[in-house]
């Protein structure tokens, strides 16, 4: 009898812990990758290395996951920033798989203190692909691209809200002398911030990106992989994440 008592105490104490963690999850949002979380104002090492990962819906996976991992190797406690309200945000790979990824900060419901922060990584991907397609649009550009329709559907009715919230934190991380990078398509916002201006960099070429960085001004696009001007690192794709991710460690290390 006693024995049976001392399982169910202890039955009890798993559900409680279980019923935690998922109230820890779902509720909070709060991430669940593997790294020591520490509080604001601790004097651990991740004190001054907090980073900001910028996702939009349907990003793109490699280039999330090499920064992602990059980052946490070298020691630095990388946050992801969704453009979502949603607790998770997915991702899509080369072969069009699904990757879901749980958020720490949200857009527009975290108002984020740009102090706490020594950098700003912008992903690229489909879904910011087709907001900066309907940005191009909007500007007479470029018809829009009926595949993108079919792919964030209400989205893109706050997709000009979403990209201005880009440009916001591009701005003020900027202002602030804190490194940013960006990859794929994502430069694109760097232009539209104006903190590329007279610089060089690469991003992934296309007539939408193409058309809007000419459109914002921004002229010395290069061919190449991975572009460091100063403290902006930019990458052309996916096929270029893991040395983008390499070179921007080497950036924040101040070995580049």
């Amino acid at each position: 009898m006693r024995r049976r008592g001392i399982y169910l105490l202890a039955g009890l104490i798993l559900l409680a812990v279980i019923a935690t963690a998922v109230y820890y999850v779902v509720i909070t949002g709060k991430s669940t990758h593997k790294l020591i979380v520490q509080e604001q104002g601790s004097t651990s090492k991740y004190n001054s290395g907090n980073i900001l990962i910028i996702v939009y819906p349907y990003f793109r996976w490699e280039e999330y996951h090499a920064v992602y991992t990059a980052l946490r190797d070298a020691g630095y406690r990388p946050y992801v920033l969704c453009m979502t309200n949603s607790t998770t945000i997915a991702g899509v790979d080369e072969e069009n798989h699904i990757h879901r990824v749980i958020c720490d900060l949200h857009i527009p419901l975290t108002e984020i203190d740009y102090d706490r922060y020594i950098a700003a990584v912008f992903i690229g991907g489909p879904g910011l692909y087709c907001i900066l397609d309907y940005e191009a649009h909007d500007l007479g550009l470029v018809s829009l691209d009926n595949w993108c329709i079919k792919l964030l559907g209400g989205y893109l009715r706050s997709s000009k809200r979403l990209l201005a919230y880009g440009v916001e934190i591009a701005k003020s991380m900027y202002e602030r002398d804190r490194v940013i990078a960006a990859i794929c398509v994502a430069p694109v916002i760097l232009c539209m911030a104006h903190v590329i201006d007279g610089r060089e960099f690469t991003m992934f070429r296309c007539t939408v990106t193409n058309r809007l960085v000419v459109h914002y001004g921004c002229t010395r696009l290069v061919n190449k992989p991975v572009v460091v001007s100063g403290r902006l690192v930019t990458g052309s794709g996916p096929q270029a994440a893991e040395a983008f991710a390499e070179t921007l460690v080497k950036v924040l290390k101040g070995e580049k």
